[in-house]
């Protein structure tokens, strides 16, 4: 993780299949996402809820 702001993350990862190449990325936070325990360079495991490129957001998260 690169950095975390109150209601986005972002997000260097490996390539999202059927989304997303491998890059850096910033996703919006769902209320639900444990953020609050999140620093600039933990690695973490993360999931989507969303329909494509622009449309998703980050829901869940945990430390890798």
């Amino acid at each position: 993780m690169r950095a975390v702001y109150p209601k986005l993350l972002l997000i260097t990862h490996e390539e999202i299949s059927g989304l997303l190449p491998a890059r850096t990325t910033s996703f919006r936070l769902a209320d639900s996402a444990n953020h609050g325990q999140a620093h600039p360079g933990d690695p973490i495991r993360f999931w989507l809820q969303g329909t494509g490129y622009d449309d998703n957001m980050l829901v869940r998260m945990e430390a890798w």
